[in-house]
């Protein structure tokens, strides 16, 4: 039996090309918002903390104090 290649419908292709940029056109908004919130600055006494955990003579404690020097 003979098979001849059957040929899309070109209303077909147009279709699935208008829903694909449609597709593309809503994924691309800006409704997703990647900016982080910034973060408060530490006070006086919160300072004054870290530097006096990381005078302090266990290693946890400085550790803890390093952990939140950087953050």
């Amino acid at each position: 039996m003979l098979i001849t290649p059957r040929h899309t419908n070109k209303l077909s292709l147009f279709s699935l090309f208008c829903f694909t940029l449609l597709l593309t056109f809503l994924l691309s908004l800006p409704w997703v918002n990647a900016k982080e919130t910034p973060k408060p600055k530490p006070q006086d006494w919160q300072i004054n903390g870290i530097l006096a955990a990381l005078d302090d003579e266990h290693d946890q404690v400085k550790g803890y104090a390093c952990s939140q020097a950087i953050s």
